[in-house]
């Protein structure tokens, strides 16, 4: 790999480094919001651009309880599971519609007490534990569209387009999923709810 390449390479390996929060970081007690901010900001951390653009806000929190895709709050903490729903609303918003989240969430199995948080962290660990193993396919696909040669504004310009191609793509397979399997009946939340329906 001559040295442009090699260039090219490692900006787009750094693009895709991003911090997480685990499961195992949220603590087992339920938070103020002030704390979740906290938490998002300290262990959340963009692969660059959006260095200085904050993870969560209380707006956000208040639309997404509003809008039905965290659970309700019962006084002024949230539970480790509405946490856990604002982690998966962080990781998919960057590629789904609101109301596409609100069907995925939804359909996570309740444990039978109304309660998803261990479904919540078990997906979210198995989506952990495969990450690396995809962003890797990504980076050789990546590496098999970048220029061999110094690349001009042109053949950059091509890398962007072919790049935004896979992002369009995958955001229409995520959507084929959902239009495919997760109804948008809206099931509200709790196993009882949703047993009737």
């Amino acid at each position: 790999m001559n040295a442009a390449k090699q260039e090219l390479m490692e900006l787009l390996a750094a693009a895709s480094r991003d911090r997480d929060i685990t499961p195992e970081e949220i603590p087992g007690i339920d938070l103020y919001m002030d704390q979740i901010i906290t938490l998002f900001e300290e262990k959340i951390s963009s692969g660059g651009r959006g260095a200085g653009e904050k993870p969560l806000t209380k707006t956000m929190v208040n639309n997404y309880s509003k809008d039905g895709i965290i659970k309700p709050i019962k006084g002024k903490k949230y539970t480790k599971e509405q946490i856990m729903q604002m982690l998966y609303i962080y990781r998919l918003k960057q590629a789904l519609s609101i109301g596409d989240i609100r069907r995925v969430l939804r359909c996570l199995p309740d444990d039978g007490e109304g309660s998803q948080r261990e479904s919540l962290i078990a997906v979210y660990e198995k989506f952990q534990d495969s990450k690396g193993e995809t962003t890797r396919a990504l980076l050789e696909l990546s590496s098999a569209l970048c220029p061999e040669e110094e690349p001009d504004m042109a053949r950059l310009v091509e890398l962007v387009v072919e790049l935004s191609w896979v992002s369009h793509t995958a955001r229409k397979m995520c959507e084929a999923v959902i239009d495919r399997y997760m109804p948008e009946k809206d099931p509200g939340w709790g196993s009882k709810k949703q047993e009737k329906e």
